[in-house]
């Protein structure tokens, strides 16, 4: 077993892992510079722990989905993309979030612009889907008529944005990029009640005062409830909530059994054998972490239970009270592989610069330009000659007009036989190519 990959890609620390087998950091530490060999017994102790399975029934949902396509045409959307009627659809009181329009189905929403000059400059709001859970649960019922599955829905998102960015039949990734974007995505992880057994998420916030719970959360808020029934008041439940609300990660974990008995004025018994409701671990998503954990589902395969387990993971490490790693907990989601959230940052290049010029700025830029040659007033021009370069602005410029004179000279070379010769003896000759 080669330690050092292992650890990593469970994402323990060499501490973890001395803890699990038994021995001291500092062991494991020579035996991942292959100053040491670990055991066979050892090696036993660290498959037993990745291996540990869940011994808790737990199933995954898709809880919540905001998805903003940027259109007027709504309408399109619905039909085209939901594939719902539009007549089951009624017209919204008012919008919502920011949105002057919205019409509804139940609580699947789609909030809209009205095309015209006046909203005009509002063109990157353009349409917003918004799915709450119980959403989502009426949304499944679509889809299973549609013959379709959360994945083609995800994907079929991503066709629409293509057909509508698309010139000539090109793809463009960038404008595909900027058309459709997922704001949220909420998956609910649902511990079903066990009469032997269930997790008590009162111990879960007791570690975390205990200093017992690892995370990289920088803030926790416990929270329980009450309403009155019958005179007497009854625990709407514990939440525990990690990470700030409206951030780009949030877990809440919270007692759904106690939360459905006073929705439904039932008891919590009844709750707990009819609907089998008990915990629920809900990992809360936005923007960029929505949108990769999205495409790791739909487009490379990845299992949702797994991808919600494995961020859970990576962010929370539950320990008991001897500093191991706490048992109990592993028995509610097991052990498993840590999730990394990979930005890409995205290089900045004059095509790329000229691309969203002309599909953001050319419109505007050529109007001002126009009424500045009419009037001869010559803001445009002025404002570009006063604005004051910075160091990296001058470097950039510098850069780019190198990588453009450059391009410009590697294509004039290439139109001969000789140029192309001298291209390869100066080694462009591959860039070319490409």
């Amino acid at each position: 077993m080669d330690l050092l990959k292992v650890r990593k890609s469970f994402g323990l620390s060499q501490k973890d892992v001395s803890r699990i087998i038994g021995v001291s950091r500092n062991y494991i530490s020579m035996i991942e510079k292959g100053e040491r060999k670990l055991t066979d017994e050892n090696e036993a102790k660290l498959v037993g722990y990745l291996n540990t399975k869940p011994k808790a029934d737990v199933t995954v949902l898709i809880d919540y989905l905001k998805i903003r396509l940027k259109t007027f045409q709504y309408e399109n959307v619905v039909k085209k993309l939901l594939q719902i009627p539009l007549d089951k659809f009624n017209a919204g009181r008012g919008g919502g979030q920011g949105y002057p329009c919205r019409i509804e189905h139940g609580n699947i929403k789609v909030y809209y612009q009205l095309e015209d000059t006046e909203h005009e400059e509002n063109i990157d709001m353009g349409v917003l889907i918004e799915m709450t859970g119980s959403g989502c649960r009426l949304f499944e019922t679509f889809l299973k008529e549609q013959n379709r599955t959360w994945i083609d829905f995800l994907r079929d998102c991503r066709t629409y944005a293509v057909r509508a960015t698309q010139i000539n039949g090109e793809i463009d990734e960038e404008a595909v990029e900027d058309y459709l974007n997922f704001t949220q995505f909420d998956i609910a992880l649902d511990e079903r009640f066990n009469p032997d057994y269930n997790y008590d998420l009162f111990k879960l916030w007791g570690k975390v005062r205990n200093d017992q719970v690892k995370t990289i959360f920088k803030s926790f808020e416990p929270h329980e409830a009450f309403s009155p029934v019958g005179g007497i008041f009854q625990s709407k439940g514990l939440s525990l909530a990690f990470g700030k609300r409206g951030g780009t990660i949030a877990f809440e974990f919270y007692e759904k059994d106690k939360e459905q008995a006073l929705k439904r004025e039932l008891p919590v018994e009844d709750i707990q054998h009819i609907f089998g409701f008990k915990n629920r671990y809900e990992v809360r998503l936005s923007h960029e972490k929505a949108k990769q954990v999205i495409y790791d589902y739909a487009f490379k395969g990845e299992d949702l239970y797994e991808l919600a387990v494995c961020i859970i993971t990576s962010y929370l490490t539950v320990y008991d009270s001897d500093g191991d790693l706490d048992r109990e907990w592993l028995d509610v989601l097991g052990s498993s592989k840590h999730y990394k959230f990979i930005t890409e940052p995205k290089e900045i290049s004059p095509e790329r610069r000229r691309r969203w010029i002309t599909r953001q700025l050319l419109r505007e830029l050529s109007i001002e330009y126009a009424v500045n040659k009419n009037t001869g007033i010559h803001f445009l021009m002025d404002s570009m000659r006063s604005y004051d370069f910075s160091e990296e602005d001058e470097l950039r410029i510098e850069e780019e007009t190198k990588y453009l004179k450059n391009k410009e000279f590697q294509f004039q070379a290439s139109t001969t036989s000789k140029g192309r010769q001298l291209l390869k003896a100066m080694g462009m000759a591959e860039e070319q190519d490409e």
